[in-house]
């Protein structure tokens, strides 16, 4: 330790501002058993306070882990715009799923096989979109709500790592997230095509990167084969 300290001043670091919890870490436990630390910090020598003295480290709460993350965030982050509707494997996990498919598709509708498979098909698209804004819509910012319920109780707990009733709260939350989040990875799952990774592991910010990363080869393959005029665009566009 004595060594490291020397090199901290050798170097001349410094603290960055900080933000968020001052414990870092907890092992999760309630009463007497409980334990929290400042484990981490951010440091800086003089270049950096130099061009980067408006950033601070901001530590948030841990959520499902048992240590803060230290976030240096030093441009804003992009949105990206809605997505268009299609169909999504999770809503057949739904118990009322098959009875809504059936009822639309016992509905009466004239004209031959064909025309008759085409307009229950369009009926039925209606009917799923108005089945996910009531059972699945939205399930980031349910999980975002969620989670700003766990940061509640932990930023309690930051402050009395000793209070049981903040503890038990945010089990239950931390139960009811990892629901929403297996959710919410499903659909990423489908979105990524990634067939290979079992739900359950977490992946959501690797599932976002992924489906960024083929919109991306999607464009550079328009501009590969359409060119200026996009004459091509129409077959590259229905292409799987």
């Amino acid at each position: 330790m004595r060594e490291f300290g020397d090199c901290i001043r050798n170097s001349e670091l410094e603290d960055i501002r900080q933000a968020g919890c001052f414990y870092s870490w907890n092992n999760k436990r309630a009463g007497v058993e409980a334990v929290s630390k400042k484990l981490d910090r951010a440091m800086g020598n003089w270049g950096w306070f130099k061009d980067f003295n408006h950033v601070q480290a901001f530590f948030p709460t841990p959520g499902v882990s048992d240590h803060s993350p230290c976030i240096l965030q030093l441009k804003m982050p992009c949105r990206s715009g809605p997505r268009p509707f299609k169909y999504i494997n999770v809503w057949a996990s739904h118990p009322d799923f098959l009875d809504v498919v059936r009822r639309v598709w016992a509905l009466p509708v004239e004209g031959n096989p064909l025309e008759v498979v085409g307009r229950k098909l369009r009926m039925l698209k209606q009917v799923l979109k108005d089945f996910h804004k009531k059972h699945f819509n939205n399930l980031s910012m349910e999980c975002t709500k969620i989670n700003q319920l766990i940061d509640y109780q932990q930023t309690v707990l930051d402050g009395d790592p000793t209070n049981e009733e903040a503890r038990n709260t945010e089990k239950k939350l931390l139960d009811q997230y990892h629901k929403a989040s297996r959710k919410e990875e499903a659909v990423l799952k489908q979105k990524a095509r990634i067939n290979w990774l079992k739900l359950g592991d977490s992946n959501s910010a690797f599932f976002h990167k992924v489906v960024k990363l083929r919109q991306w080869t999607f464009f550079q393959r328009c501009m590969e084969h359409c060119g200026e005029r996009g004459s091509k665009c129409h077959q590259i566009f229905f292409r799987d």
